[in-house]
Parts: C-alpha cells; sequence; structure tokens
C-alpha cells in the first residue's frame, strides 16, 4: 500500500509538470519584452548617471583651478612688491654709504695729518644705522684709521675676528668696490659686505662693512613662512652675497649654474618657481635687480606654504565633488534597483513568506526543545541532588562549573568557597593554607600533585584520595565532549579502601604512611 501511493503522488507530480509548461513559456514572452524595456532604461540611467558625475568633474576641476591661479597670482604680486621694496632699500641704503664714504674720501685727502675718523663718527650717525664698522686702510690692507681705535693696526679681514674667505669684488667705474660674502658670526650667519672707495693714494681704501639688515627686517616682518628666505645675488658673478632664513643654515653661494640664476640673467624682474640655489627647497621666487648695480634680491616663499589654503580650498572642492558623485552614483543605484526589482516584489513576498512560515516552525521547534531540556536539567539536578556521590563538573581549564550539595560536605570545603569559575587548583590552595592536608614544607608542589592526580582520567577504575583531615575518598574521574572534566566523590569504607588498594598495588590504609607535602 505505501508503494502504490508514493506511485499515484510521483504521477501527481509529473501530470502537474507537464499541464505547468504551457504557462512558463507565455510568460517568459512577457517576461521578455519587459527585460528589453527594463535594459533600455537602464542604459538611459546609466548614460545620464555618466553625464553627471563628467560635469560634476568638470565643474570642480575649472573651480580648483581657477583658485590656484588666483592665489598664485596674489602670492606673485605679494613677492613681487616685496622684492621691489627690497632693492629700493638697498639702492637706498648703499647709495648712502657710498656718498658717507666719499665725504670721508675728501676729508682725508684734505688734510690727511688731523684727520680724526671718531668725530666722523658723531658727524655721520645714519651710516652707523646699516655699517658696524668704517675704516681707512693702506695698500697693504692695513687698517689706519677707524671708528674703532682698537682696530688701528689689524688687517682688513683679520679685524673682524675671522678670515675673509673667497673674496668677490664689484666696482662702478672703478670707483666703488663691493666685497663679500663675509660672515661675522659663522653659526647664526650674520653676512656682512664691504663697500669701499679707492683714495687718490696708491692701493689705500676707505670703506665699511655693509650689514644687509634689510634683508633680514624683510625676513621678519613679511611672513615668509618657516622655508622662506630673502637673498642678496651677485648677478655679473653668479653668487650670494647674503641671504637670510633656514637656507642659510649651509648655503651654496655659488649659483652660476643654477635654474634659478639663468632665470635671473634671462629677465631684471619676475617671478619664478623651482628649486632655490642655496639648498634646493622648492620655492615661489620673486627678483628684482637693484638700480644701478650688477645685484639682483631675491625673496621667496615655500611653495607647499604658500598654496597651503588653495590645496586646502582644493580638497574641499575634492570632498564635494567626491560627495555629489556619491549621491549621484546611490541615486542611480537606487533607480536601478527599484526598476529591476518592481517585478520581483511578489515573488519576494512570497518567499517572506514561506520564511515566516519556516521561522515560525523552527521557533516551535525551539521552544519544545527548551522546555526539553528545562525538563531534563530538572531531572538532573533532583538526581544529584539525592545521590550520595558528591559530583563536581569542572570545564576544559579545570574551573568549577557546577556541583551538588553533597561534593563540599564530602571534599571538606566551605559552603560559600565554591563559585562558578573559581579553578581547581585554588580550591586546594585554600585547603593547603588551611592545614586540611597536615603540615606541608611546600604548598604549591603539593596543590600541582594533587591536581594531576585529579585530572588523570580513570574511567571505571576508581582512585583512592586523601582530603582534608584524613578523609579517605573514593574518585571516578571522566572526560567530558568538550574537554573538561567531571568528579564523582564519595568517602570510601575500610573494605573499598582495601579493595581498591589491592586493586591498585598499594599497601593497606593501616600499612601507607600518613598524606603529607609531596605525596597524594
Amino acid at each position: 500500500m505505501a508503494l502504490q501511493s508514493q506511485k499515484r503522488r510521483r504521477r501527481r507530480r509529473s501530470s502537474a509538470r507537464v499541464v505547468a509548461q504551457p504557462v512558463r513559456v507565455s510568460r517568459g514572452r512577457r517576461r521578455f519584452k519587459f527585460h528589453l524595456t527594463e535594459v533600455l532604461a537602464s542604459i538611459g540611467i546609466l548614460v545620464a548617471t555618466l553625464a553627471l558625475v563628467a560635469l560634476v568633474w568638470i565643474i570642480g576641476s575649472s573651480a580648483i583651478q581657477t583658485q590656484r591661479t588666483a592665489a598664485r597670482a596674489q602670492i606673485n604680486a605679494t613677492l613681487g612688491n616685496q622684492s621691489l621694496v627690497l632693492a629700493d632699500e638697498i639702492r637706498r641704503e648703499m647709495l648712502g654709504v657710498e656718498q658717507s664714504l666719499r665725504i670721508i674720501k675728501q676729508a682725508f685727502q684734505a688734510d690727511p695729518a688731523h684727520f680724526d675718523m671718531p668725530a666722523w663718527k658723531e658727524q655721520m650717525s645714519a651710516l652707523t644705522d646699516v655699517t658696524q664698522d668704517v675704516f681707512i686702510a693702506d695698500a697693504q690692507h692695513i687698517v689706519q684709521h677707524d671708528i674703532h681705535p682698537q682696530s688701528v693696526g689689524l688687517g682688513v679681514g683679520a679685524r673682524l675676528g675671522n678670515e675673509v674667505g673667497e673674496v668677490t669684488t664689484q666696482g662702478n667705474g672703478d670707483e666703488t668696490l663691493l666685497i663679500g660674502p663675509t660672515m661675522q658670526k659663522l653659526q647664526s650667519r650674520e653676512h656682512l659686505s664691504y663697500l669701499m672707495v679707492r683714495l687718490d693714494r696708491p692701493g689705500w681704501i676707505v670703506g665699511a662693512t655693509y650689514r644687509t639688515g634689510a634683508l633680514t627686517r624683510l625676513y621678519a616682518g613679511a611672513s615668509l613662512g618657516l622655508q622662506g628666505m630673502t637673498a642678496l645675488v651677485n648677478t655679473r658673478l653668479g653668487r650670494i652675497l647674503a641671504v637670510v632664513g633656514p637656507a642659510a643654515a649651509d648655503p651654496n653661494y655659488d649659483i652660476a649654474g643654477s635654474p634659478m640664476y639663468r632665470e635671473m640673467q634671462s629677465r631684471p624682474a619676475g617671478t619664478w618657481v623651482g628649486a632655490s640655489a642655496p639648498d634646493e627647497v622648492r620655492r615661489i621666487h620673486a627678483f628684482r635687480a637693484v638700480p644701478d648695480r650688477d645685484l639682483s634680491v631675491v625673496v621667496a616663499v615655500d611653495e607647499a606654504d604658500a598654496m597651503q589654503f588653495a590645496e586646502a580650498w582644493a580638497e574641499g572642492a575634492r570632498s564635494v565633488g567626491w560627495a555629489a558623485v556619491l549621491v549621484i552614483v546611490l541615486a542611480a543605484a537606487l533607480a536601478l534597483r527599484a526598476l529591476w526589482t518592481f517585478r520581483g516584489k511578489q515573488r519576494l513576498r512570497e518567499a517572506l513568506d514561506r520564511e515566516r512560515a519556516v521561522v515560525a516552525r523552527t521557533q516551535l521547534e525551539l521552544s519544545d526543545a527548551r522546555g526539553r531540556l528545562e525538563r531534563r536539567t530538572g531531572q538532573l539536578q533532583a538526581l544529584l541532588g539525592i545521590v550520595d556521590e558528591g559530583v563536581l563538573a569542572l570545564d576544559a581549564d579545570l574551573r568549577a562549573m557546577e556541583w551538588n550539595r553533597r561534593f563540599p560536605l564530602l571534599f571538606g570545603l566551605p559552603a560559600d568557597l565554591l563559585q562558578p569559575g573559581l579553578p581547581l587548583d585554588a580550591i586546594l590552595r585554600v585547603q593547603a593554607q588551611g592545614g586540611a592536608f597536615g603540615p606541608l614544607q611546600d604548598i604549591e608542589a603539593e596543590v600541582a600533585q594533587r591536581v594531576a592526580q585529579l585530572r588523570t582520567p580513570t574511567g571505571t577504575t576508581p582512585m583512592r584520595y586523601t582530603a582534608a583531615a584524613g578523609k579517605a575518598l573514593r574518585v571516578l574521574t571522566a572526560r567530558s565532549g568538550d574537554g573538561g572534566l567531571v568528579l564523582m566523590v564519595r568517602e570510601a569504607t575500610l573494605q573499598e579502601q582495601v579493595f581498591v588498594g589491592a586493586e591498585l598495588g598499594e599497601p593497606p590504609p593501616g600499612q601507607e604512611a600518613p598524606l603529607v607535602a609531596g605525596s597524594v
């Protein structure tokens, strides 16, 4: 009968499949027409999405480029104005020094015997604002007159307390000489240059040390940043006469072969972006020639520092662009999802209904299993509560999980000592420290030995264990499936002690020594 019923069910299924085939074919045709429409609509959505994304990036890139161009133009204009001011100030300072030197020249040549240099220092206070020293030297470059009397008799270089390095000269009709660079303070790179005028006596000169303070003042007040630089360049020889800023730490004075110098040679004033000749740091430079001299001033800022605001703005614009692209893509994805899931909503509802039925059935089964488990647990607890043996269940790390009321009584433990998660060695250590095992020399060794004895699987073979106060226990151990350990303990009778000891090859209880440290 069972076989016949199975055959009938198979026939009904096969017949149902045969009847359903024409329906599937007709539905497939209608679905194909609708799919073609969906494909065309999806292509339209994708094309519109790509167009919007391209438009966002075109507008964003244009705005970023405009912002960068405006920022660079502003930086170039600021640096250009600063270089113009600096070049004019250096021209005026040098012109003032030259005029003062010519006055001193005329006064010395008019009456060399009665010439008094310290007196001229009081009369030319403007000269001493930009110079540290004014002197007259003979043909051997020995100072004969100086505003500092202690420098008379010294060499032109030695009187500064250092040696003049490689000297470059720059003349204006063989009348005015510029000699430099010289550093009075090497560590702080305080540059000094000599401005000299020849006297009528052969080889004699009247000169002054030019401190190029304008560079320092501009660097301090122009907010050029941490990597900014101001410099005075000899455009005829391709040498830096003075430099202020981080580039002064170890500058390259000879810049004749550098791109920066070639750019300065191409025109008297302008801006240029590239590696600075003194230290190879990429900067935005503005340079301008000092009128009537083969000198040029350079004002530069670190490109990364100067363009930081523009780059931050560009980064923000990119973030906005990415956010707009994300919104467009999400909108397109939502539109595609709505388009492609419209026809599947009904199937999704049916699938959800089936899943709900499965979940409800599973919940019923789970509730039934939970009820059976609770009943089994109650039965097990009742069973453990009425047995005479003490039972302790330990996990894989030998920590207490479950026990019945008999276990702490048999094992000689306080009722409040056992707690879930308490290690087995901690239980034994408390007993050993309380003197339950008698006087011990090494408590830890005793605890380790007892743990090793209790965790040894014995199967159905009983194990005699000496508990607190010399109580003899009969212990059976068993491993659980998760690696835990179950101890079943009862107090051994005299006959059981003799029987178990004989099986284990141990002497009778009356002949064995009491349990002390190091023995179990």
